[in-house]
């Protein structure tokens, strides 16, 4: 049976190290359909705590040994770069807005060319993606 390809979004992981009993057993996630999305720049700014540095570095190698972590191709950049025009053009977004969004819609590109359900809490912003890019996938939490 395939399983269906999840992703979690930073504001997931944030979650999980900041709530010291989801913190503790994130160490051993099934990983059997966690992929890591182009979200390890964030996640490498934000793990701040040395426990959460350790926490991410082991998740990241586990998936890595898995060939799980995903970085956004060469049609990924293309395809958001056109959805952050369409923003910018049709949504009125300016570029500090265009910014702020950036590495979502990098994510949802990603996302989507790997068949992957993105798990967010970021409701508006990944509707807006949904809008613009036909087939992506997100659970709202």
């Amino acid at each position: 049976m395939i399983k269906k390809k999840i992703a979690f979004d930073t504001n997931i992981y944030i979650d999980i190290l900041n709530d010291k009993a989801s913190f503790s057993n994130f160490i051993n996630v099934n990983t059997e359909s966690l992929y890591l999305i182009a979200v390890l720049l964030e996640i490498e700014i934000g793990a701040f705590e040395k426990n959460a540095k350790k926490v991410i570095e082991n998740h990241k190698n586990k998936l890595n040994k898995l060939n799980r972590i995903l970085a956004p191709s060469k049609n990924a950049f293309i395809k958001a770069g056109r959805i952050l025009s369409i923003f910018h053009e049709q949504e009125h977004f300016d570029l500090i807005g265009l910014y702020k969004i950036t590495n979502d819609v990098l994510i949802a590109t990603t996302c989507l060319e790997n068949g992957v359900t993105l798990n967010t809490k970021n409701k508006k912003d990944f509707e807006k993606n949904c809008h613009y890019l036909k087939g992506f996938k997100n659970r709202i939490f």
